[in-house]
């Protein structure tokens, strides 16, 4: 999928989606950006899962946030957690802190 500017594109993502013998999810994304952008501070991806899941895994940093300022407390692992777990209660969301400051 490209994301384009001005008819420049910007952002080019693959994504190959796959179901394990068990019914997994596997998902990969590659992401390339234009050599004309800044660094992006990160790529996310939001996912809408069934309420009756009760459990999340992926290969990747974790157990926690990532971010640049403590990311070098973060493992490369395959991490299991409930669900549950996933979502950090924000008293002000970061992404619009910054419009407020």
């Amino acid at each position: 999928m490209g994301y384009f500017h001005h008819q420049t594109l910007l952002v080019l993502s693959r994504w190959q989606l796959s179901f394990t013998a068990d019914g997994a999810l596997v998902t990969d994304i590659e992401v390339v950006c234009s050599s004309q952008l800044p660094l992006l501070p990160r790529v996310s991806v939001t996912w809408h899962i069934n309420s009756e899941a009760l459990e999340i895994g992926w290969l990747g940093d974790g157990a926690h946030e990532n971010y640049p300022d403590h990311r070098t407390a973060a493992r490369f692992f395959r991490w299991r957690r409930p669900l549950a777990e996933m979502s950090t209660p924000y008293i002000l969301s970061q992404r619009k802190r910054h419009a407020l400051l």
